[in-house]
């Protein structure tokens, strides 16, 4: 359920970005949408698998604790992603809107300057981006607190617990890497469009691409 939970937040994400620039896709068929979020799906696993590897590692590390500090560690760090995973999608489509191209490891030397974030949002934008932020967390959290967190009862002091959970972990290694490719999952992976552009970047999952190109930045300031 977790899991699926996450995917419907990529879901989301990925429809918020097809409507807020409905424009860019005046003329695609019903195909080409269809291969939007088919494809951007690939990408959307591979966030989840990230996710459920970390919430496994916790539930394993939180099999020698009590159910209730299970429960508060697990509200949490769902609201932290949430909020985290929001302020990326939102800030996203900022970026889309005035650079053409996905959020990247420039917005952090970008928002040293707080100056030039106000001066370049209208108090539109910054409406939104409120009420956004508040709708997408809050409707989620609930989502998570009632269908999931509130039916979720651990089995614990049992040691087939551990086992089944490092099983699962490493499973994620498969949606992670994009399947049991050679080469590990990459932008390339969720285009599929030659004559529409703009469909292939509707494919990207904004939060692994961000993640994506702030390790890149790092690796590059390391050598």
């Amino acid at each position: 359920k977790y899991g699926i939970f996450w995917l419907l937040f990529a879901f989301v994400s990925r429809l918020l970005f097809v409507i807020y620039f409905s424009k860019n896709t005046i003329g695609f068929s019903f195909y080409e949408f269809w291969m939007i979020f088919r494809k951007g799906f690939i990408m959307d696993l591979s966030v989840m698998g990230y996710i459920l590897l970390i919430t496994c590692v916790i539930l394993i590390v939180f099999q020698f604790f009590s159910e209730k500090s299970l429960n508060s560690f697990l509200r949490i760090f769902t609201l932290i992603l949430l909020i985290i995973s929001t302020l990326i999608v939102l800030g996203d489509l900022f970026a889309f809107r005035a650079w053409g191209y996905h959020l990247d490891s420039s917005v952090v030397e970008y928002l040293k300057t707080p100056k030039n974030v106000t001066a370049s949002a209208s108090a539109g934008i910054w409406i939104f981006s409120v009420v956004a932020m508040a709708v997408i967390v809050g409707g989620f959290y609930w989502m998570f607190r009632k269908l999931i967190l509130s039916k979720f009862d651990p089995d614990k002091k049992q040691w087939w617990n551990i086992v089944v959970l490092l099983l699962i972990g490493g499973a994620m290694i498969v949606p992670i890497r994009g399947g049991v490719n050679v080469s590990p999952m990459n932008v390339s992976f969720v285009f599929f469009s030659k004559n529409h552009p703009f469909a292939n970047q509707a494919a990207i999952n904004p939060i692994w691409n961000f993640l994506s190109e702030v390790e890149h930045a790092n690796k590059r300031k390391a050598t």
